[in-house]
């Protein structure tokens, strides 16, 4: 779970770096907590997680005393809707790809079987 951990915060905070959003490595990593800590305690479904994910990081760095203007916001907002798309869409949709060639009892198959035995 720590490594794990680790992975997404490192990630975040290169994500954070690449939209050209400035903060020391500890700064950074001590921001990343305290969002991944909102993430964690805002009840949401998945209809809605993307968006609640957007507004916990703003009222993050609001409150932090960052500066928010609107390129700023777009690039918060752009950050966390990648870091969701890299750790949880993606896979999912891998995931989903993968699942439709697995091989499921069937009903032509139960029934193929059937005719095997009584022949």
């Amino acid at each position: 779970s720590f490594i794990r951990y680790l992975v997404y915060s490192l990630q975040f905070y290169l994500l954070l770096l690449a939209f050209n959003i400035e903060l020391q490595i500890i700064d950074g990593f001590m921001v990343v907590f305290l969002i991944f800590f909102g993430f964690t305690i805002v009840p949401s479904i998945a209809v809605a997680e993307l968006g609640i994910r957007a507004i916990i990081t703003l009222l993050i760095f609001k409150i932090i005393g960052q500066y928010t203007d609107t390129s700023y916001e777009m690039s918060l907002v752009s950050t966390t809707s990648l870091l969701w798309f890299i750790n949880i869409s993606l896979p999912a949709l891998i995931g989903g790809i993968f699942i439709f060639n697995l091989r499921f009892i069937r009903k032509n198959d139960f029934t193929e079987d059937h005719k095997e035995e009584e022949a």
